[in-house]
């Protein structure tokens, strides 16, 4: 999965689920649209839970000095982060969101004018452990209902 920004992208490993979904592209191209937009559906379900918990890999978000002054949440202002979308390509899934400034807020680092501010990284571009195994579920589920039989997965790592 790629993670798009401005100036950075990022790279998560999913070779796992990569390998389940070649298995799918065997599949009528309806249905690997089908299970790609499935996919799509659950990562992104995944990345708003960040931010309903106020979490990345690393724990929790530091509090936004917005947040601490209004009692709400961090990265949840006018709620415009937090539109994410998804994209089905021929093979894959894109997951991300338009706003301009979802990378900086994703990957912090420098920002402002003269880039004077320093943004801390509160990540929301992934996909935690929870969600992978939601994705599992969903590439099962999908196995089952057009395969009709049960399909496991077996993990390399």
């Amino acid at each position: 999965m790629v993670a798009k920004g401005k100036n950075k992208n990022v790279i998560y490993d999913d070779s796992i689920l990569q390998m389940k979904i070649k298995k799918a592209l065997a599949l009528a191209p309806s249905q690997q649209k089908e299970l790609l937009e499935n996919i799509g559906i659950t990562g992104m379900k995944d990345m708003e839970d960040h931010f309903k918990r106020e979490t990345g890999r690393s724990g929790k978000w530091k509090k936004s000095q917005r947040a601490i002054r209004e009692g709400g949440q961090t990265l949840s202002d006018k709620g415009n982060l937090r539109e994410l979308n998804f994209q089905v390509g021929r093979k894959s899934v894109l997951i991300g969101t338009d706003t301009p400034y979802g990378a900086i807020h994703n990957f912090g680092g420098p920002t402002g004018r003269n880039h004077a501010t320093d943004m801390p990284k509160r990540e929301w571009a992934y996909i935690s452990k929870q969600g992978k195994k939601d994705l599992d579920l969903t590439v099962k589920n999908f196995y089952n209902k057009y395969l009709g039989q049960k399909v496991g997965f077996k993990k390399i790592k």
